[in-house]
């Protein structure tokens, strides 16, 4: 944790919830660039409302038909 706050990393990416003078979501590449991106306010809302409403696309292209067990009794 860092500032309190959960950070958790990829080996690609770092994600990390920080209070400045409004919440931000700051994403850093952990591949030695100075990549980052800050999402401030309610733009994190709306980034999690539109990951949640695309979850089954997110999920079916980053998981393989072994580690979806529910999908077969989901039919």
């Amino acid at each position: 944790m860092a500032d309190g706050q959960p950070v958790q990393g990829t080996g690609r990416w770092t994600f990390h919830l920080q209070h400045a003078q409004t919440l931000q979501f700051r994403i850093d590449s952990e591949q030695g660039m100075s990549d980052h991106i800050v999402i401030e306010g309610h733009d994190i809302s709306a980034l999690l409302d539109y990951l949640y409403d695309h979850r089954e696309l997110i999920y079916d292209a980053t998981h393989d038909q072994e580690t979806r067990p529910w999908k077969q009794w989901r039919r």
